[in-house]
């Protein structure tokens, strides 16, 4: 991937492979820290499951920009569709600072253990929203790429989709993360090499 940093598209795929690794460190570190009571613990899990909900939408916004200079590469795209993806994101995150104070989407209780809110869902469908919007852009595109990149981005939208709606529903299994980074290795496989 370095060595092919020269190419807009290029920087943008390694813009959301730092962006996933992130999120995949901040999600082992607010494991790894639960339960402990000493001063880094306490912070690390705030910290680390905090930065993990927000990562999750910037990654989400960085392949708008992804998805947006790879149609590029083909036709000129539309810029509405990517716009209101990052807006809902910007919205995402908001949702989450938002949530530190009225435990919408979780709350660390006494014992500095993670536990979901009654809006957690919510932090999900923010995140389907944004799956619905790639839906139709590529779709409406769709005359423009080869097939095994339809098909790929298509699974961008459904394997995450289908991992946050499981996710949602049974506790405690964070499927959408290897969703992610399936998908991610994916596009180095099939676009990027």
């Amino acid at each position: 991937i370095s060595e092919n940093r020269h190419t807009r598209l290029n920087r943008l795929y390694l813009r959301v492979v730092i962006c996933n690794i992130a999120v995949m460190l901040c999600d082992a570190l607010a494991i790894a820290l639960k339960g402990g009571m000493d001063p880094v613990n306490y912070y690390g899990v705030r910290i680390a499951n905090f930065c993990a909900f927000c990562l999750d939408y910037v990654i989400v916004a960085l392949f708008a920009d992804y998805l947006e200079a790879f149609i590029a590469t083909k036709t000129k795209p539309s810029p509405r569709p990517f716009r209101i993806v990052r807006a809902i994101c910007a919205a995402g995150i908001l949702l989450v600072v938002i949530s530190q104070w009225n435990h919408m989407y979780y709350r660390i209780d006494e014992n500095n253990m993670y536990v979901r809110g009654d809006w957690f869902w919510l932090s999900q469908a923010v995140g389907l929203l944004c799956a619905a919007v790639y839906l139709c852009v590529i779709f409406r595109y769709r005359k423009h790429m080869k097939k095994k990149e339809f098909y790929l981005f298509l699974l961008y939208i459904m394997a995450p989709g289908i991992a946050a709606v499981v996710q949602t529903w049974i506790y405690g299994i964070a499927l959408l993360y290897i969703a992610t980074t399936l998908f991610v290795l994916g596009v180095y496989i099939v676009i990027q090499s």
